[in-house]
């Protein structure tokens, strides 16, 4: 169980990473500004920090395995989404949709 986790944690990062290495410029490619991919990077932060208070129920309540096994699948579809997320045209749009799922992951 211990060897599933940790390998899930380290591909949840891997994922993150390679975000990473692509998005500033496709971003840049877009118009939106540097600060703008900085406030969309710094919300998965943002939020971690203020939704951590608001865990503890569900955890109580659901157990640590199930709240864990629905995490990953809420990033998986949060990254899968942030994938395609390119398909929008609108800028605006695009940047707030970014924020969301960043938020979600």
């Amino acid at each position: 169980a211990l060897l599933s986790i940790n390998l899930s944690n380290m591909v949840c990062h891997m994922a993150f990473s390679v975000l990473v290495s692509f998005y500033p410029q496709a971003a840049a490619a877009r118009g939106i500004s540097e600060v703008t991919v900085g406030w969309i990077f710094s919300t998965f932060a943002i939020a971690s920090f203020f939704a951590a208070p608001f865990v503890r129920a569900p955890l109580r309540r659901y157990g640590r395995r199930n709240c864990y096994a629905a995490g990953l699948l809420l990033v998986s579809l949060a990254s899968g989404a942030f994938a395609i997320a390119h398909r929008v045209q609108d800028n605006a749009c695009y940047i707030l949709l970014c924020l969301l799922l960043r938020a979600l992951q």
